[in-house]
């Protein structure tokens, strides 16, 4: 079996990064708090979503949506050819953007509860917890309270997850190939500045947007090279005019049946945590909600990808 080196160098990368900007995170965010700048800020904090300007994360989420168009044209009985042909693509970057983006960031978010920086050094005085460790809030406060990680910078990754698709793609030509890396370096570029203006905000500490980056790129590389394999899917589609035998649109199968199985996690989570927290620990009943909800959708989830690479010409190791 093959080392799979650019997975070690990425859990190795973000390792060394959550080690080296722990110690600062506080000083750090406070510094960034008292010198903040807020053109920056209002540009890339706003959102349609919440009925102001355009704003930086609206573009990942336009594009989310356009991705989600055409994976659906792409998966119709009668797709055109062009759209066929890069439906592997199309459906790796939707379980990406659902998987990791979504799933991943909110199931660490509620079960960590860490608070906001405007919650700890301007208005309600909490405690300051490390990204480690849980903080004061629980997911009966709001589901949006919790710091770590950031969502705000975790939209841009569906751009890693095109830089992928292009960098990844043995099939394309070497022109193709640069640009998915060039894309890949300017998407990095964007989510350190979002990381910057997040904690001019006050809206997060500078581990949350660190660590969210470290995470879903773990993800994502897991997506492409091993879950998915989408080089080997775009070899098979190359090689017999269509997508693996898979049932159609299986990729958003895959995320239905991957909701409840995070959703189970969170119950663990929750429930490990209110044993441990809350003076009468009421939460502690979504544990055994939470191992069920695991136990009935985690073995389809598989039984799905299996299916998948049983399609798929063997291989010998990981990327």
């Amino acid at each position: 079996m093959q080392v799979p080196w650019g997975l070690l160098a990425l859990v190795a990368g973000t390792a060394l990064a959550m080690v080296a900007i722990t110690p600062v995170d506080f000083a750090w965010t406070v510094y960034l708090t008292e010198h903040r700048w807020n053109p920056a800020v209002s540009i890339l904090r706003r959102t349609l979503f919440e009925g102001e300007a355009p704003g930086g994360s609206d573009v990942p989420i336009f594009a989310a949506f356009a991705v989600l168009y055409l994976y659906v044209r792409s998966s119709a009985p009668r797709a055109r050819p062009e759209l066929t042909r890069v439906r592997p693509w199309l459906g790796f970057v939707v379980v990406s953007v659902l998987a990791a983006g979504l799933g991943a960031v909110h199931t660490i978010k509620w079960v960590l509860g860490r608070a906001r920086p405007y919650s700890v050094i301007a208005e309600e005085h909490l405690p300051f917890t490390p990204w480690y460790l849980p903080g004061p809030h629980f997911v009966t406060e709001g589901i949006y309270r919790g710091s770590f990680p950031s969502g705000h910078t975790a939209a841009a990754f569906l751009f890693i997850a095109v830089a992928y698709m292009l960098a990844g793609d043995p099939l394309l030509a070497r022109r193709w190939r640069l640009t998915g890396w060039a894309l890949g370096a300017l998407t990095l570029l964007f989510t350190a500045t979002m990381t910057v203006a997040s904690a001019m905000a006050r809206s997060h500490w500078l581990s949350d947007a660190i660590g969210v980056v470290g995470i879903l790129w773990i993800l994502v590389h897991c997506l492409y090279f091993w879950g998915l394999r989408v080089p080997e899917q775009r070899r098979y589609a190359r090689a017999h005019g269509r997508p693996p035998p898979l049932p159609g649109r299986w990729e958003l199968r895959l995320c239905l049946l991957g909701f409840p199985a995070l959703l189970g996690l969170v119950g663990v989570g929750l429930g490990l945590r209110s044993l441990a927290l809350q003076p009468k620990p009421y939460l502690a009943i979504l544990a055994p909600a939470g191992i069920g909800l695991i136990a009935l959708f985690a073995p389809r989830a598989w039984a799905l990808l299996r299916r998948l690479h049983r399609a798929l010409p063997r291989r010998d190791g990981w990327t």
